[in-house]
């Protein structure tokens, strides 16, 4: 009985690290811890590059976090997947993917994904980072997919119920044809000039004087 109570507790209690630091950030969902080596951010994939490292670095690079596993076994993986906790208590991982960085994975279990899928329904909702141009269109809905090298979202069409189109009827519009008034035309004088022949006049030499 003892031993049962014992296992119990084991189970129920969270596998948290002693503080580690983190000596570099290898991509958008991996970091490299002193003494353990690589450890990858569990239940999100990100962009290797770009803006989710350098907000993983700015959260993470050179300071002492924690590192939380789901069980035991994970903790003594040659793998390392892990919740990084920052001395506030935040979950890096969950950071990610509510500000929109990051995207809660499609494939594998882990213990909080309810908690992250959340946290991505109110980047979606708020539009933040990769889902600045998502837009939920009424009759489809959004599924990731399971392959782990797959980066981009499938849309399942949902069942839509047809609704009868009624014609309207179009009343057509006469057309009247309006009177064309004719102006009279007005034919205006033409005033003659008469030409006045001017008088000759006799031409004189100019005779320079003598000095």
């Amino acid at each position: 009985m003892q031993k049962l109570i014992m296992a119990a507790a084991f189970a129920g209690a969270v596998l948290r690290s002693d503080p580690v630091l983190v000596t570099r950030v290898a991509s958008g969902d991996a970091i490299t811890v002193s003494g353990i080596g690589r450890v990858a951010l569990l239940g999100i994939d990100a962009a290797p590059l770009g803006r989710t490292r350098e907000r993983l670095e700015s959260l993470v690079i050179r300071r002492w976090v924690r590192l939380e596993y789901d069980d035991a076994r994970a903790k003594q993986a040659s793998t390392h997947r892990a919740y990084v906790m920052l001395e506030t208590g935040e979950c890096v991982n969950v950071m990610l993917v509510r500000e929109g960085l990051a995207r809660v994975a499609g494939h594998g279990q882990f213990g909080r994904r309810s908690e992250f899928e959340r946290a991505q329904e109110e980047a979606r909702r708020f539009r933040r980072g990769i889902w600045a141009r998502y837009t939920a269109l009424p009759g489809y809905q959004i599924t990731q997919l399971s392959n782990a090298q797959s980066r981009s979202h499938q849309i399942t069409e949902l069942p839509i119920t047809p609704v009868p189109i009624t014609p309207v009827p179009i009343t057509p519009v006469p057309i009247t044809q309006l009177p064309i008034t004719q102006l009279p035309i007005t034919h205006l004088p033409i005033t003659q000039l008469q030409i006045t022949q001017l008088p000759n006049y006799p031409i004189t030499k100019f005779r320079p004087h003598h000095l």
